[in-house]
């Protein structure tokens, strides 16, 4: 596991460069969302992109959240998180924990899943891009985000490559990663949309498979993503360097 300092350092590091994260996620959000023509057509391609992100989808468990979705919430004409967190079934008073506890809980999610739709939903209502809107309460509620919520990231390979550097990984690195950025964030919890960009930085430098990841700078990933602003590589080129140089100190 990276040390206090390493972290910090690493966190210094997201904070001075998220502009480029903050376009190339916005650029994505656009792809994904921008043919919808409603509210809940938002929501519902949200939701089928995040659970595709999964490598081996659970269909025969997702089909019955799918399903429930159709018959109890597609008629919803103006969608909320308040009504949405009631159609998953939890209302604590804390709804983008809510958010993510419930849809955690459905056929066919999972923690990485959820934690990636919740920072997605966070995002596009911070996001300058309005016509991306769908819940129409979240502006309100990600404006300012209580110190009593918690925002998980969405621990992957890739994320647990950069925390344990191809060391032994903990048994569960996503509670174990969460936990430790938690208490780093505890007073601030928007602070985890910020660690969230390891994955935009670390997937472009890291090379090979779980069997064992090398970090450099890999430009085929660079190029693969649509959502990058190729005229930029060299800069990003420059910066991703310098992350791994920082990750590694």
């Amino acid at each position: 596991m990276l040390t206090e300092r390493q972290l910090r350092n690493v966190f210094a590091f997201l904070y001075e460069h998220q502009q480029w994260s903050t376009e190339f996620q916005s650029n994505e959000c656009q792809s994904t969302l921008g043919g919808a023509r409603s509210p809940q057509e938002r929501l519902s391609a949200l939701l089928y992109s995040m659970a595709n992100t999964q490598s081996k989808p659970k269909l025969d468990e997702l089909v019955k959240f799918w399903e429930r979705l159709h018959t109890n919430y597609s008629a919803e004409s103006k969608p909320s998180i308040a009504t949405f967190c009631a159609f998953l079934g939890v209302d604590t008073g804390q709804p983008l924990t809510d958010l993510y506890n419930g849809l955690r809980a459905q056929n066919g999610w999972g923690k990485k899943t959820a934690a990636l739709f919740v920072k997605n939903v966070i995002n596009i209502h911070k996001s300058t891009r309005r016509r991306l809107d769908f819940f129409h309460d979240a502006r309100k509620l990600v404006r300012r985000i209580g110190d009593n919520e918690r925002i998980y990231l969405p621990v992957d390979a890739v994320i647990e490559r950069i925390f344990y550097q191809d060391k032994v990984k903990a048994y569960d690195s996503f509670r174990r990663i969460n936990d430790v950025l938690h208490d780093m964030t505890k007073h601030d919890p928007s602070q985890m949309l910020i660690w969230d960009d390891l994955w935009f930085w670390g997937f472009m430098t890291q090379k090979g498979a779980d069997g064992g990841r090398s970090m450099e700078w890999n430009a085929p990933k660079f190029w693969a993503m649509r959502s990058h602003s190729k005229d930029d590589v060299n800069e990003i080129e420059k910066l991703a360097n310098g992350f791994i140089k920082v990750v590694q100190a």
